[in-house]
């Protein structure tokens, strides 16, 4: 969180829809461990 703060403009907004695709990403490889 700390590196989103430094960035600004449109890295931080690209950095922060990385985040989000790397989430559901994440969310996905749980679901389909359990």
């Amino acid at each position: 969180m700390a590196i989103l703060m430094i960035l600004s403009g449109k890295d931080k907004e690209f950095c922060t829809e990385a985040l989000k695709k790397n989430g559901v990403l994440n969310e996905a490889l749980k679901t389909l461990k359990n």
